[in-house]
């Protein structure tokens, strides 16, 4: 039997009570990736949302190219 180990990235929106990513075994579970309110602009939002994704996949060797 494979024993996984469970690691918990860091938070980076100041909520200690939820890390930015867990990583379990092969798997990588997203949390707390938002970005861009200061501005009413979707697309401003969503690229601030994916630039925070990226940084958070790469503390973890990954890119949004592992995401399903």
């Amino acid at each position: 039997m494979e024993i996984k180990m469970i690691s918990r990235m860091p938070t980076h929106c100041g909520d200690e009570t939820c890390s930015s990513c867990v990583v379990a075994g092969d798997y990588i579970f997203l949390a707390h990736h938002g970005g861009g309110q200061d501005k009413e602009d979707i697309i401003y939002q969503m690229r601030h949302t994916f630039e925070g994704m990226k940084k958070t996949l790469a503390s973890v060797n990954a890119t949004l190219d592992d995401m399903v």
